[in-house]
């Protein structure tokens, strides 16, 4: 009976805490066995004589309309591949979300925009597939790893319902680029031009039209995506790119979360997936929300509490009897 008790008392306390998702902590679990890529090397797209593709990742569970994540590797814009994130594919996998891991044609021989209309192509593809592998059409993320969280800045900054056609509800940015446009006084580009020349197809000097195009520090509006940005106070992309971009959208009264990790680690999955996932966890559960059912769970809890504390006295009533006989 002792463990009896002790069960009951720890499903009251998980049913309470709000957010517990049994699937989720059953899924996580078995992630490492379990998880891998359902669809490995799916076309979602040709276009300029180059075909696109992307990986499937799915939870073990069958559990329909999971929310999406797509994954956008980095690579300065000119390399990198889907395989590169094969940890987050799993690792979404495992919290209960299908994730889309996926290719982009690269520069210079495909220069901005072609990468941004590749991942833009991605969204409408994972929608328009959205029952095949049980997705939510109306939940889908996505995370940008280095010159990827540039590109998913730029999705988050397009216009339109958050829940269909080619927006993406939340957004994650891992060391992003936010601001491609050089300094009008030293005319010294604010990321320090690592790439962005071959990224734009141009000095960012010369064409500082195109380069604000490709900057979602630029593109911000009112209706700009929630974002999550972060990044390391000693790496590549300088700390003032997610600092300033976490202003802008304060200014314009965007949702956002900003997390600076002190010392060196570019894009570092160490410390951004924890909060990457807590964060992403809480905008899919804020955007549906079911009123009517947090006070039944809330009651389930109780009810746990009551019957374990009940069948606990019980034993002890018992067993001081038998101590007096």
């Amino acid at each position: 009976m002792r463990v009896q008790y002790g069960v009951g008392i720890c499903l009251a306390v998980l049913v309470l805490r709000p957010g517990v998702d049994w699937e989720r902590a059953q899924t996580a679990h078995r992630a490492q066995t379990t998880v891998r890529a359902a669809d490995d090397g799916v076309v979602y797209r040709s276009v300029g004589g180059q075909t696109l593709a992307l990986d499937v990742y799915t939870p073990p569970s069958k559990r329909p309309r999971r929310p999406a994540v797509i994954i956008v590797h980095g690579g300065d814009w000119a390399g990198g591949d889907k395989r590169d994130v094969v940890a987050q594919g799993i690792q979404s996998a495992a919290e209960g979300w299908v994730a889309f891991a996926v290719n982009y044609r690269l520069a210079p021989a495909f220069p901005f925009p072609a990468a941004l209309d590749d991942v833009t192509a991605a969204v409408a593809w994972v929608r328009a597939n959205a029952a095949r592998y049980g997705v939510d059409p109306s939940r889908v993320a996505a995370v940008g790893i280095s010159a990827g969280g540039n590109l998913v800045g730029d999705l988050a900054t397009q216009h339109g319902p958050m829940t269909s056609g080619t927006r993406i509800m939340a957004a994650v940015s891992w060391s992003g680029p936010m601001n491609l446009v050089p300094d009008p006084e030293t005319g010294q580009g604010l990321f320090g031009d690592i790439g962005v020349p071959q990224f734009l197809g141009c000095e960012p000097a010369a064409c500082p039209d195109l380069a604000a195009a490709a900057s979602p520090y630029r593109r911000v509006a009112s209706d700009t995506t929630p974002m999550l940005l972060t990044n390391a106070t000693k790496e590549l992309v300088p700390v003032q790119q997610a600092e300033t971009m976490a202003a802008r959208l304060a200014a314009f009264h965007v949702p956002h979360d900003l997390h600076i990790y002190s010392g060196p680690g570019h894009a570092e999955p160490d410390k951004a997936w924890p909060v990457t996932v807590s964060w992403l966890h809480s905008r899919f559960h804020d955007e549906h929300k079911t009123p009517w059912l947090e006070p039944l769970v809330i009651a389930a809890g109780l009810a746990l509490v009551v019957l374990s504390v009940a069948g606990w006295s019980r034993t002890r009533t018992r067993r001081s009897a038998g101590t007096d006989a």
